[in-house]
């Protein structure tokens, strides 16, 4: 599918969707029945009708950062992970990058103005893309998808991909760093800005016929890697660099999860108690997002610390405190782990890890629940500590 087609599909649904359907190519045209007409035309009244809201709203807002001297844009998921990633790969300064929220429209409107004329053109040229996958012979599903859900990225794909020709007109060399943001990284695409995908966590499956035509995606492992290429993704794929530590302090490192009722707490006094017999200190670091109090009163009973929910990246931090072992569910700080040459070790039973998993959990990790003896081994000795390490990596 062209480039200029994938913002369409920009929707969590309609990736499932294709994803269950499988790598075949859309299907040939057809007429688009009557029906379906008058959607798209209730559709287009709206969708200019918000274009038209965008354009004055954008005046409410101070357009505080000058785009001349800049390297990078930068688009925020929200969630603190993306951001840390952006200094793996980049070796300029903060003062060189301009921050957007990537879901929040007001902050691509406090950066540049975009002209109602190109606010026009775009929006009828979107359009008119729009009605031309409509017309592809599409799955069932998938067109009813596409028609309901698709049809609300119009307003916002046209600001979007304006507001990225406009910051061209400025700035022809800036480099677009996105967190996750594929409409807004459709747009950069669009706007023939360079444009790369920063992973925030292990990929999931995706369909490379609509998978953005990035220049570059950073993933996390090998794995991950050779699964996008397997599959025909375009882009350049290179696995984030981690620093391997060499020395480990007697520590385990425990990330919880976002919700309580996620966690066993029996679970986890068990562990605990095991690592302690054994004269390792014991660390919780919370999720970013975590807001509920089980997780203190665990930490009160159990006589642990708490790390700082901001105390960086999982890689950071297990660069800062250098654990012995890391322990998690099904976490991306778990990948990080033997990234950086730390046993991890899951707390997921092997029945609860899907499968269809592209990382491979169940082969790159210890399981606290069927492989205690290799866990016990690798606690007693250092030899067996390497050998367990280098089957885990291989």
């Amino acid at each position: 599918m062209h480039q200029k087609k994938k913002w369409v599909f920009c929707d969590n649904h309609i990736q499932r969707s294709l994803v269950k359907l499988g790598y075949s190519a859309i299907n040939a045209e057809y007429s688009i029945p009557f029906k379906i007409i008058n959607k798209l035309l209730i559709g287009f009244i709206f969708s200019l009708l918000k274009v038209t809201y965008y354009y004055f709203l954008q005046f409410l807002f101070v357009q505080k950062k000058e785009l001349k001297n800049k390297k990078a844009i930068f688009l925020k998921s929200g969630n603190g992970y993306d951001y840390a990633n952006l200094y793996r790969v980049v070796d300029f300064d903060e003062s060189k990058v301009v921050y957007i929220k990537s879901f929040t429209m007001k902050s691509y409107m406090g950066v540049v103005k975009v002209g109602f004329l190109t606010l026009i053109d775009v929006f009828v040229r979107s359009f008119i893309v729009y009605c031309s996958v409509i017309k592809n012979n599409l799955p069932n599903n998938i067109e009813n998808l596409v028609i309901e859900n698709g049809l609300r990225n119009i307003a916002q794909y046209t600001y979007l991909s304006s507001f990225f020709k406009t910051v061209k007109s400025f700035n022809r060399d800036i480099h677009v760093y996105s967190g996750g943001a594929m409409l807004a990284s459709n747009a950069a695409i669009d706007a023939n800005l360079k444009t790369s995908y920063l992973l925030h966590g292990n990929i999931g499956r995706i369909h490379p016929i609509v998978f953005p035509s990035f220049d570059e995606v950073y993933v996390y492992s090998n794995d991950e890697k050779l699964y996008l290429e397997s599959i025909g993704v375009s882009s350049r794929v290179d696995i984030y660099p981690f620093e391997v530590i060499n020395s480990r302090n007697k520590l385990v490192l425990i990330f919880t999860r976002l919700n309580d009722e996620d966690m066993d707490f029996d679970e986890l006094r068990n562990l605990v108690i095991f690592f302690k017999s054994y004269d390792y200190v014991v660390k919780f670091k919370r999720h970013p997002q975590y807001v509920k109090k089980n997780i203190f009163k665990w930490a009160n009973t159990l006589n642990i610390e708490i790390i700082d929910k901001d105390a960086g990246s999982a890689s950071s931090l297990i660069n800062s405190t250098l654990p012995s072992f890391v322990v998690a569910w099904q976490s991306t700080s778990l990948c990080e782990s033997l990234n950086m040459g730390v046993i991890p070790i899951s707390l997921s039973k092997k029945s609860e890890i899907k499968p269809d998993s592209i990382y491979p959990i169940v082969k790159r990790t210890l399981s606290w629940h069927d492989e205690k003896k290799q866990i016990i081994s690798a606690v007693n000795q250092q030899a067996d500590y390497c050998k367990i390490l280098r089957i885990l990596t291989n």
